[in-house]
């Protein structure tokens, strides 16, 4: 407890280890997996982390933004981000 404050309210460990683990799973994953895999996994990863998480809500997210995210990076960007597993 803070003195002359509010106390501090628990540390919210799901949505912290789930989006720090999304990241350094993707990280982790791109060069072996591939952007296509990689991407809507760690999408998904993250979605978790909320308390409204839904499976149908998850997919529908990784699958918009990974056709969007490879649009701007891979097609408009040209960045040399593996695409498929190698």
């Amino acid at each position: 407890r803070c003195p002359d404050g509010d106390p501090i309210g628990h540390i919210p460990w799901r949505p912290l280890l789930c989006v720090v683990g999304a990241i350094i799973f993707f990280g982790a994953g791109v060069t072996r997996l591939g952007f296509v895999i990689s991407f809507p996994l760690a999408i998904v990863l993250t979605s978790y982390a909320s308390t409204e998480f839904t499976w149908k809500g998850a997919i529908l997210n990784a699958l918009v933004l990974t056709v969007a995210s490879y649009a701007i990076f891979i097609w408009g960007l040209q960045l040399t981000i593996p695409v498929w597993p190698v």
